[in-house]
């Protein structure tokens, strides 16, 4: 009992630090997630592989340390040489091999050390890159977005300046996910496809779903990108659960927004239905700030409301414009999550 009330002492003193923003492990508990011995566990903590801090004489690291470990993990072999795995980006940008991407993101994980941390605040707001370091990740998609993860290539011997400065400190669910060149090594000079290479590796790293921008960057047409004519073709009522998906997809992958809805969905017997699927393209559209689809200007608004029955929304009152404009009275969070 006294070890467990140390443990959540320790969480509520370091949580504001964003440092445990989930499930708290000792030791001992990484060791059994990770099917390894403790002092593998300890070895890793004190080498910087896995995130932790130390409270007294214990250890804490997190169950999305653990699992992000796991996922990052070489495995057994010989890791690649840092100028090795540098040559193979190069290589993967050249042939726009998609299957040799994936089979190689572990074996590329060589061209860096990587570390995350957790920034103060104001820093975060104000930071700047560092002469000599380059950003990757959601950076090289144009994509960033207020809180996210920031990475950051930097060569060895200006890695420790830039921590003392920004006052990062180790986190597993931090900001700034730092990747620290090998000493000696310089940053190298990449093309346009090379740094999509790497901030696919960056993001799919990470889990981060933003992984199907780069990917469709790199090679068009090699994700595959829901179709709204799919998603209703042969309904004959509100395919809600469908459409949810569809507008869930295309709020994480905005950019895609315009293929998702160019192909016009065949007409059903249903007016308003019609003009229901209508209204949600050019919602999407307006919410995305892409031209509304020609094809929608062609769909006649509702004369009648939708079928009795018709579920509702509960917890966003707007009504898109869209549906306004076409006389539709669902509210946005019949079809949206709503912040």
């Amino acid at each position: 009992m006294v070890l467990l009330d140390m443990r959540r002492a320790a969480v509520a003193k370091y949580s504001g630090y964003g440092i445990f923003t989930n499930m708290e492990l000792t030791v001992s508990e990484a060791s059994q997630r990770l099917d390894v011995s403790p002092r593998r566990v300890r070895a890793l903590v004190e080498s910087g592989q896995l995130p932790a801090i130390r409270r007294g004489p214990m250890w804490l690291t997190t169950a999305d340390a653990v699992d992000s470990f796991q996922r990052n993990s070489p495995g057994r072999g010989r890791p690649i040489s840092a100028n090795t795995a540098w040559s193979r980006i190069g290589e993967i940008a050249r042939s726009g091999h998609v299957a040799a991407l994936h089979s190689s993101r572990i074996a590329l994980r060589s061209r860096a050390l990587h570390r995350t941390y957790s920034l103060p605040e104001r820093t975060a707001l104000r930071f700047e890159t560092p002469e000599g370091t380059f950003r990757s990740g959601v950076d090289a998609l144009e994509a960033r977005g207020a809180g996210d993860p920031i990475d950051l290539y930097v060569i060895n011997n200006a890695a420790q300046r830039l921590l003392t400065r920004t006052q990062a400190t180790p986190s597993a669910n931090g900001l700034l996910q730092l990747h620290v060149l090998p000493p000696g090594m310089v940053a190298p000079r990449l093309s346009q496809r090379e740094r999509l290479v790497l901030a696919w590796c960056d993001l799919a790293d990470r889990a981060d779903s933003t992984v199907d921008l780069a990917t469709e960057r790199l090679w068009p047409g090699s994700v595959e990108i829901p179709q709204l004519a799919d998603v209703v073709r042969g309904a004959e009522t509100v395919p809600y659960s469908a459409l949810r998906s569809f507008t869930d997809w295309l709020q994480r992958h905005p950019q895609l927004t315009s293929g998702a809805i160019a192909e016009q969905p065949k007409r059903t017997e249903d007016r308003s239905l019609d003009s229901l699927v209508a209204a949600i393209a050019e919602t999407v559209a307006d919410d995305n700030d892409v031209p509304r689809p020609a094809w929608t200007r062609k769909v006649r608004a509702a004369t009648q409301p939708l079928p009795e029955g018709t579920r509702r929304g509960t917890l966003g009152g707007e009504i898109p414009a869209a549906f306004d404009e076409r006389g539709i009275d669902l509210p946005r969070d019949t079809f949206w999550h709503v912040n």
